[in-house]
């Protein structure tokens, strides 16, 4: 007696396919999330984003086509029936075109031929599923036309398999995504005491970067919160900003804010176009560059963008060894930025860029000073952009920057911290300005940092505001500043820095 074989039924097999799709999509993205090789590469991440995209693209032109029989595509008069299955195929290439460019934008960061690739990548995608639905469809016309069945026939395995990678894919990305917020919401109450400052005779001139502004600390004051076609900029000056958070005695002195993020050395007497998504606006310098004998105090963070830091943080997440990696395609010198050098290894650009920028601070210092001749002016350098140590084990969205970002770099990243804050201390204290230092005040509270971090590190909802202080790292700029100037009611003469581990900012009770 004939053995019954034991058959799946169409509806079961799609499931299962489905749960593999799931189970793919969901280690594909741990896998490169924790860069588990080979996907610790650059290349490698590009190239599964360039099988992914494609499998994606390919579903979407299946889909299309098969609407298009659901649709009752197969009842038209039978000479139309290949017209009307080549409009079908067109449609569906056309949409997913459209999808295509969205690919393009989302992979802006990357550069070169990498970019290039995962286009022509995907490009092959949605031609292969097209053409696979469109041979299909064209078999399908002439069995009718031979007197088969009008049926579509039943769902191949490309769609359910895309389905299930694409529900992996979007389920381990919303689990990086909820960590992320969950744990800057819990990390994110440090409340500092911040004592009054007294001493100040004079305007307060708010000057400086992102770091100064508030990036990321909405809500921004009027006129800053996006480049419109009325004069409003991108500047996103934050009430919550550590300027703002000052306390001085009474009377209070006036205060000038004119902090913008995004800003560089040159917008401090300089004004520059900035560009928006329909419209562009001037940016007025921020400084105005007659002299104020009425000012009293400066503040000012500047040189972290001439220093292309998001751009290097960026370059250091894709790439596993970013500090030999070359750096620098598509950064160009010049106008308001710096002259760059050429693209080179990692380490070697931070170097020359590092010594370029230092020779700017030094005019700027000097001109700052002659301009505000009797007030203090406290330039403030810049907190690690990662912590040292190792990642950890605790699937989260940490664990993957540290572990995308090896110990090697972020300590390398470390070193060149020190130096670029080194130099900006002899600039200023060259040209007769104070100089505070938040690598103290900051160890262990770094993007990640195993104390609760002052600086965001990847913020997955908006990107305003990654690897910038967060509230609580701006209540941690205004009492490191609060508190210096209230230990040190005159400038120090000599010895070592401010807030650096030699010279922890001593808070007075």
């Amino acid at each position: 007696m004939d053995r019954q074989r034991f058959r799946l039924s169409p509806q079961a097999r799609s499931a299962v396919v489905l749960g593999a799709g799931w189970v793919m999509g969901v280690a594909l993205v741990f896998a490169i999330a924790f860069a588990v090789a080979p996907f610790e590469a650059s290349a490698s991440v590009v190239w599964a984003g360039v099988a992914l995209g494609a499998l994606v693209h390919a579903t979407l032109a299946a889909l299309l086509v098969r609407w298009g029989f659901e649709l009752g595509l197969w009842r038209v008069v039978t000479p139309w029936r290949r017209v009307v299955a080549v409009a079908v195929v067109a449609v569906a290439g056309l949409a997913s075109l459209g999808v295509h460019e969205l690919d393009g934008r989302i992979l802006a960061e990357l550069t070169g031929g990498q970019a290039s690739a995962y286009r022509w990548g995907v490009a092959l995608g949605l031609v292969l599923g097209a053409g696979f639905e469109a041979g299909y469809l064209i078999r399908w016309v002439w069995r009718v036309d031979a007197g088969g069945p009008a049926t579509p026939g039943r769902w191949d395995a490309l769609v359910p398999l895309t389905g299930g990678i694409g529900v992996g894919v979007l389920a381990a990305a919303l689990f990086f995504a909820g960590g992320a917020v969950w744990r800057n919401e819990r990390l994110d109450r440090f409340e500092a005491e911040i004592p009054v400052i007294e001493g100040i005779d004079g305007v307060y001139f708010a000057f400086g970067d992102s770091y100064s502004a508030g990036e990321g600390l909405p809500p921004f004051d009027r006129w800053t919160a996006k480049v419109a076609a009325d004069g409003s900029n991108r500047c996103h000056r934050s009430s919550r900003g550590y300027p703002r958070l000052l306390r001085f005695a009474e009377p209070q002195p006036p205060q000038v804010f004119t902090a913008c993020s995004g800003a560089v050395i040159a917008d401090l007497h300089r004004g520059h176009t900035q560009p928006g998504a329909d419209a562009e606006t001037f940016v007025a310098p921020q400084a105005d560059g007659e002299v104020h004998p009425e000012a009293g105090l400066v503040t000012v963070t500047i040189g972290g963008n001439d220093m292309q830091f998001a751009e290097m943080v960026t370059f250091c997440i894709i790439h596993s060894h970013c500090m030999q990696d070359t750096f620098g395609h598509g950064i160009t010198g010049g106008g308001r930025f710096i002259r760059y050098p050429e693209p080179q290894p990692l380490g070697s650009w931070i170097t020359e860029t590092m010594d370029r920028v230092s020779r700017a601070h030094r005019v700027l210092f000097r001109r700052l000073r002659a301009e505000y001749p009797r007030a203090r002016i406290v330039v403030i350098g810049y907190p690690y952009l990662f912590p040292g140590g190792s990642a950890g084990s605790v699937p989260n969205d940490c664990v993957s920057v540290l572990r995308r970002v090896g110990e090697d770099e972020r300590e390398a990243v470390r070193a060149h911290t020190d130096r670029f804050n080194d130099l900006i201390h002899r600039r200023a204290v060259s040209a007769g300005l104070e100089f505070l230092s938040p690598v103290e005040l900051w160890d262990g509270h770094e993007p990640c940092g195993d104390a609760g971090q002052f600086t965001n590190s990847v913020k997955p909802i908006g990107g305003d505001g990654s690897f910038h202080p967060s509230r609580s790292g701006q209540q941690a700029l205004a009492q490191l500043v609060s508190c210096y100037l209230v230990s040190h009611p005159e400038p120090p003469a000599g010895g070592p820095v401010p807030g650096s581990p030699e010279a922890p900012v001593e808070c007075p009770s």
